[in-house]
């Protein structure tokens, strides 16, 4: 029996989801793999990694009972943090606060990483668009061969650098962001 680990970007999800049906971001991930797996193949473990919305409050509150909704069906969520930054604007001057998300990236590779170098899972899913995993995949097909990557591609992205490191991809329909939600 094949190991299945899924290891999910959170935000990457969130913003191909609201691209496509924004009524729908409260996407079941773990159901949906669980319809995507053969016969021969268990789901071992679910990870999603996000960081905490600021400054919205009735975002906040959303993300909260999303994350709360997932741990519930067992879904382990990891998170980052965001980080104040300022963009200064070239053509009028002004700089204005932004925020950006740190550490998903890192979490995921080092999670995928470690998960498959101490024989964690046989196969792991990455739900995500991001490039910034190929890094990952290609150790892993150096130090781990018989691991395998499969990339799963939110709603509206993919990433054609994944798909030529990973062992297959597939892609999360329009019709699922429906029938798979929590």
């Amino acid at each position: 029996m094949e190991r299945v680990a899924v290891y999910v970007d959170g935000f990457n999800l969130f913003f191909g989801i609201r691209s496509k049906n924004p009524k729908a971001v409260n996407f079941d991930v773990a159901s949906y793999v669980q319809s995507r797996l053969g016969s021969n193949q268990r789901l071992s473990s679910v990870r999603l990694y996000s960081a905490p919305l600021v400054g919205n409050p009735e975002a906040e509150r959303a993300q909260k009972r999303y994350f709360a909704a997932l741990r519930a069906s067992n879904v382990e969520v990891i998170l980052g943090r965001f980080q104040q930054k300022t963009i200064h604007c070239e053509h009028c001057g002004q700089s204005i606060p932004s925020f950006e998300e740190k550490m998903t990236d890192v979490n995921i590779a080092i999670d995928v990483l470690a998960d498959g170098l101490m024989d964690q899972y046989d196969v792991a899913i990455l739900v995500t668009a991001d490039s910034d995993l190929v890094p990952p995949i290609k150790k892993l097909a150096r130090c781990a061969k018989k691991k395998r990557i499969v990339v799963c591609f939110p709603p509206n992205r993919v990433s054609k650098a994944l798909k030529h490191h990973a062992h297959g991809h597939m892609n999360i329909d329009l019709k699922d962001l429906t029938k798979f939600q929590i």
